[in-house]
């Protein structure tokens, strides 16, 4: 390649799977597992969770618009969806409370599987955010047990939003994607609690940079 030439980030998707989009992935979790910390020390979340976070939502909306405008139909893309975020949910939920919650109670498993929130807890296999199980982690200030969960709702939700945007704007998606994230952006600066209107605005900024690829130069 010649030193003058422009690369795009369109220019990067074309080597396939030759990218470092593992390598970010690992990262965020890294920085996220780091500042669970908070759980145990009761100290304030540090900002390096929060961002983290962000990065998922980021390369989650870029692959996920990919992912739209590749696909064969609305139901594969739903059905390729599924299948990428329900087995890996639905096995972690049932390990929790079918092995760590028995390990980790300090009720006798007894008591522990006759409590309603121990079955309660199902309802995360439906992306119902439940965070405790009876006994398990009370001594810690936050008793959380699997605290990434509250964001797979939201990426759930962004999912079928986004298919739901391509099915009524199919001719005009990249401008109907840039018109979502602006006004998130809008609604963040103007709500001081920031959930959910950051998390849609990173996501569909990864989008916006799926949509705008060619056009957006890709500088060290």
């Amino acid at each position: 390649m010649r030193a003058d030439k422009t690369i795009h980030v369109g220019d990067l998707m074309r080597g396939g799977r030759d990218n470092a989009f593992n390598l970010l992935r690992l990262s965020a979790a890294l920085l996220v597992f780091l500042s669970h910390e908070h759980l145990v020390t009761g100290k304030p979340l540090p900002i390096q969770g929060y961002f983290g976070v962000y990065v998922f939502f980021i390369i989650s909306g870029f692959l996920i618009a990919r992912s739209w405008d590749q696909r064969s139909s609305t139901f594969q893309y739903l059905k390729n969806r599924g299948l990428r975020i329900l087995p890996g949910l639905w096995t972690v939920v049932l390990l929790t409370i079918f092995v760590i919650g028995p390990l980790a109670t300090d009720l006798p498993l007894s008591r522990y599987f006759a409590d309603s929130h121990t079955w309660k807890y199902l309802l995360n296999l439906v992306f119902d955010l439940q965070l405790t199980l009876p006994g398990v982690f009370v001594d810690n200030p936050y008793p959380i047990v699997n605290t990434p969960l509250w964001t797979l709702a939201h990426e759930a939700i962004f999912y079928v939003t986004l298919a739901a945007l391509g099915s009524l704007f199919r001719l005009h998606m990249r401008h109907v994607v840039l018109a979502v994230y602006l006004s998130a952006m809008l609604l963040q600066s103007h709500d001081s609690s920031g959930v959910p209107s950051d998390l849609i605005s990173y996501f569909f900024g990864g989008a916006v940079v799926w949509y705008f690829r060619e056009y957006i130069v890709f500088n060290k």
